[in-house]
């Protein structure tokens, strides 16, 4: 009987390890126009505070998408950051301000930017990706979450 268990119990465990997926294998995708990006999430108070500072770059195609708690006109700092950035402010799904080619500290000057009006999700790419691409004010964003298999997550 205890063999038994045993068995139930690796067979449960290994079951258990093959149908994980590790948030890893998710794709999340932020559509602009004809122009997509692979996006990580951040979503928790400290995700947000992290954001990109620390990294070395962010990728063509490539960004960070920072999912707010609540509407209104949030304060992003460059605090960490090695590269400058394109911020993109969203407002459900409408772009409604811009901050292009924002700067990397300098010394102890530390760039601070905020949106014209209130927004409850923030995209940032590399620097000059935002006029290259012809993204701008009033444009529409769409949002796609999906598992390796295709399948819709939402």
């Amino acid at each position: 009987m205890k063999y038994l268990a045993v068995i139930i119990l690796l067979i449960g465990g290994l079951v258990g390890l093959f149908g994980y997926r590790p948030q890893s294998d998710v794709v999340n995708r932020i559509t602009i126009g004809e122009n997509s990006f692979i996006v990580e999430i951040a979503d928790s108070e400290a995700e947000r505070a992290q954001g990109l500072s620390g990294r070395t770059e962010l990728g063509q195609d490539k960004g960070m998408l920072f999912i707010m708690s609540s509407r209104d006109r949030h304060v992003f700092w460059m605090k960490d950051m090695r590269f400058p950035l394109d911020i993109i402010w969203i407002d459900g799904d409408t772009i409604v301000d811009i901050d292009e080619n924002v700067p990397v500290p300098v010394n102890d000057d530390i760039a601070r930017v905020q949106p014209s009006t209130a927004v409850n999700v923030v995209l940032e790419i590399e620097a000059g990706e935002a006029k290259r691409l012809g993204i701008s004010v009033g444009k529409k964003v769409t949002y796609t979450k999906k598992s390796p298999t295709g399948d819709s997550l939402f």
